[in-house]
């Protein structure tokens, strides 16, 4: 959001309400509302310009079809509003229904999706990264040994020494490599931490709202997580949003009467967020801790005594052994019990900037020009706050926000600010994002720790729709069924849309997936040689290995000027060549360059 646009919204909301000049910024407050309600309006008014670009206007006609022909057959409309509101609250009957129902609807939406789209493949980098990880794990192993022909191997997001593994936090690689250990296939892992998700996210609201209100934020979750990328790749996100809902859900119950369960849910919540998203589980973490602590000491809550035996007690018996454990893979992994794998790819290879307070550090000398310049081009892609702010929160909102609800929000937005049970969240919301921010690189699943947020942001405008009366009637009850009902179905449109496609033309991803499959049905073992043209592009690496490469039954390699130390390493092996930015894509026999054709 640039400053123009709050001031111009600034302007145009107070010289609606009748004012007297400012000077300093030449916009006229109100006495009514004061400075600080001058730029809260403000930004709202920005907010609202830039969201309704993101609003999912069939969606939202349907919805208004639906109210018009509730108030024109009013008696029917009643009963059907009446007959939804018995059975919502038949299946909210009992918190544990509330938990267990959207995890269900997650499950068999996830088998739906698996039945119509088939496993996904993986494309980008951090997802191959992620695999490998998982495929280390359910080896029995926490790392990989340094392979004698790693230089041959290197590829982005793995780091290859002091130890050949994935450099990223290891709790999304734990929820593959159980998909993979118990199921057969790490997707099978992002179908669970989905419905773990779910689960918490309904438990967390279960501690903000009433159980019917409860059971809708879980039932949108699962129906909005159903076929989004965090269920349809191996990126991540539902982890991270587990371990957010954990913590968030515990600030109401500890203000009532603090419980050991709830403590030791909490702090696997903590622990979850720093063995996924560190960074932001850190500013997530430390804003959660503040309203906690700024709660506690408003009110009277607890004694020391009980806060020591309910609280820190049983918080420390999972955290103390969770610090103790991501230590040990440190030091398994980088050789420092202090230092990440990330952090020793950005020692390795990376010269970019993290944060906007940063500079950029010498480039690297890097032994193939394709690893060089993804950094170059990832370096591109990485701008200011406002670019990022236009370019990657609105896909960020809508990731669990349906359109015609984010428009609802854009009206009703204000009630919930004046909620004051829902201050707190807000206060986390706008700590965290303004966090986030100070990164140089944002993705929607960067804002998992907040999920839970934003979901019951979004359940507690509808209660205000809900109210809304007009015309001699409650349209708003009849307003937030016809949403809530086309909403819960987006997920069903989409299976049908994507029933009735055709299929997607093939892509290097399964271009890549589809050869590798065909040389392990011929048997033996294969090495390919990857051959890239100076203009590929780098978002499309083909060399990614399993975490055992000598067992396994196809390497990919890097083809350099000279191959011959690849080649005498593994003789006994097929070799092929694969020329990856000439279509059509075949392997054909190896053949060093210079020799006769």
């Amino acid at each position: 959001m640039d400053f123009p646009s709050l001031q111009a919204g600034v302007t145009t909301l107070i010289a609606a309400r009748g004012a007297s000049p400012l000077p300093c910024i030449g916009v006229t407050p109100s006495r009514r509302i004061g400075f600080g309600g001058a730029i809260m309006w403000g930004s709202m008014s920005a907010i609202t310009r830039y969201l309704w670009a993101h609003i999912n206007w069939p969606l939202l006609g349907w919805t208004g079809l639906c109210l018009v022909l509730g108030l024109v057959f009013k008696n029917a409309s009643d009963r059907v509003i009446r007959a939804c509101e018995r059975f919502w609250d038949n299946l909210a009957a009992r918190p544990a229904q509330v938990v267990l129902l959207p995890a269900a609807a997650c499950l068999l939406l996830g088998l739906l999706s698996l039945r119509l789209e088939g496993l996904p493949v993986p494309r980008v980098h951090d997802e191959f990264s992620y695999l490998l990880a998982a495929d280390t794990f359910a080896s029995g192993r926490l790392t990989n040994p340094t392979h004698p022909m790693w230089i041959f191997l290197e590829t982005l997001h793995v780091i290859h020494k002091p130890s050949y593994v994935s450099i990223y936090p290891p709790a999304q690689g734990l929820a593959l490599a159980a998909g993979q250990g118990l199921l057969g296939h790490p997707w099978y892992g992002v179908l669970l931490s989905n419905i773990a998700m779910c689960a918490a996210v309904a438990w967390m609201l279960l501690g903000w709202l009433p159980r019917r209100w409860a059971l809708i934020g879980g039932m949108l979750a699962a129906c909005f997580s159903a076929f989004s990328y965090w269920s349809a790749s191996y990126w991540g996100g539902a982890v991270a949003a587990t371990g957010g809902a954990l913590l968030a859900g515990y600030l109401p119950r500890l203000g009532r009467s603090p419980q050991v369960r709830h403590a030791m849910l909490a702090a696997c919540g903590l622990a979850i967020l720093a063995n996924s998203r560190p960074y932001e589980g850190l500013v997530f973490s430390l804003a959660c801790l503040a309203v906690a602590a700024f709660r506690m000491a408003r009110r009277r809550g607890p004694s020391i005594s009980a806060l020591l035996r309910k609280v820190a007690l049983p918080a420390a018996c999972i955290l103390v052994p969770a610090v103790a454990a991501m230590a040990f893979y440190f030091w398994r992994t980088t050789g420092s019990p202090t230092r990440m794998p990330y952090g020793e790819q950005l020692k390795q290879y990376d010269y970019r900037r993290q944060f906007v307070w940063q500079s950029e550090r010498p480039v690297p000398s890097y032994r193939h020009a394709e690893i060089g310049r993804i950094f170059t081009v990832l370096r591109r892609e990485r701008g200011t706050i406002g670019q990022k702010l236009r370019e990657k929160l609105g896909p960020s909102l809508t990731l669990f926000f349906s359109g015609g609800s984010l428009a609802g929000l854009l009206v009703f937005g204000l009630w919930v600010v004046r909620d004051r049970r829902f201050r707190p969240l807000l206060a986390i919301l706008l700590a965290s994002a303004t966090g986030y921010a100070l990164q140089t690189a944002m993705r929607p699943h960067y804002l998992a720790p907040v999920t839970g947020i934003l979901l019951a942001l979004q359940v507690q405008y509808l209660r205000h729709l809900r109210t809304v009366r007009a015309f001699g009637r409650q349209v708003g009850q009849l307003a937030f069924w016809s949403l809530l009902l086309l909403t819960l179905s987006v997920p069903l449109q989409r299976a049908g849309q994507r029933f009735l496609e055709l299929p997607s033309p093939r892509d290097w991803a399964t271009d890549r997936q589809r050869l590798q499959s065909q040389l392990s049905r011929t048997g033996g073992q294969h090495v390919v040689i990857v051959r890239y043209t100076s203009d590929h592009n780098p978002h499309n690496e083909w060399v990614y290995n399993r975490a055992d490469i000598d067992g396994s039954p196809v390497v990919w390699a890097r083809d350099m000027e000279d191959n011959a130390a690849l080649l005498s390493y593994f003789r006994s092996r097929s070799i092929w060549l694969l020329e990856a930015d000439r279509f059509p894509r075949w392997l054909r026999p190896y053949a060093p360059k210079g020799s006769p054709p």
